[in-house]
């Protein structure tokens, strides 16, 4: 294999910025596959806030399935992990001794990994991937870039323009009643619908 992309989050829900970032890495690395692993209980927020894990699991799933060469693993629900990415990763370099890997994540989260539990040891593993706009991102970015060179990681930055969704958004766009449009696939927007996730109480799309 010439390398697996792992691409951990809370989705909530996935949206088309997700799938962008799995479509450019798979093809600019030429990967065996792309790996969407749902967070269960994301450390960073407090528990009740994110919408439940099954329902973004699925999600997760119906997206995947427009893209042949990615997979959706609910590893930290079946190991019952503390929600640091760190055990995900021990585990697939146990699985898959000797195959690259690689951390495919957005700007931001980019910029926050020096700051992550165990980081030193997560990305002696793996290899941190990003896109990035032109401008004050960009500079952050590379700050943060020539932080973890220190640390003999050598991450793979790419200047792309993605398409500037995030979910915060997205959920804010359906609590109000209004269709997001492309921002999600059509799959993942019927269930949204079938099962009223993120719609208050009177608000209503078609």
């Amino acid at each position: 294999m010439s390398g697996i992309g792992l691409f951990g989050g809370t989705f909530d829900p996935i949206h088309q910025g997700h799938l962008f970032l799995c479509r450019t890495f798979y093809e600019a690395l030429e990967l065996d596959q792309v790996v969407l692993i749902p967070t269960v209980h994301p450390p960073h927020k407090p528990e009740g806030v994110t919408t439940a894990f099954f329902h973004r699991l699925a999600m997760c799933r119906l997206a995947a399935a427009s893209l042949p060469f990615a997979a959706v693993d609910d590893i930290e629900c079946s190991m019952k992990t503390s929600g640091f990415f760190v055990e995900v990763v021990r585990e697939y370099a146990r699985r898959y001794p000797g195959t690259p890997l690689y951390l495919l994540c957005g700007a931001d989260t980019f910029i926050s990994l020096p700051g992550w539990y165990q980081a030193r040891e997560l990305l002696s593993m793996i290899t941190p991937c990003t896109v990035m706009r032109p401008g004050a991102q960009a500079r952050e970015v590379y700050k943060a870039a020539d932080f973890l060179e220190r640390w003999q990681v050598k991450p793979v930055l790419l200047d792309l323009s993605g398409p500037g969704i995030s979910s915060s958004q997205v959920r804010q766009c359906l609590e109000r009643g209004e269709d997001p449009g492309g921002a999600l696939h059509p799959a993942v927007l019927d269930y949204i619908r079938t099962h009223h996730l993120y719609i208050r109480e009177g608000n209503c799309f078609e």
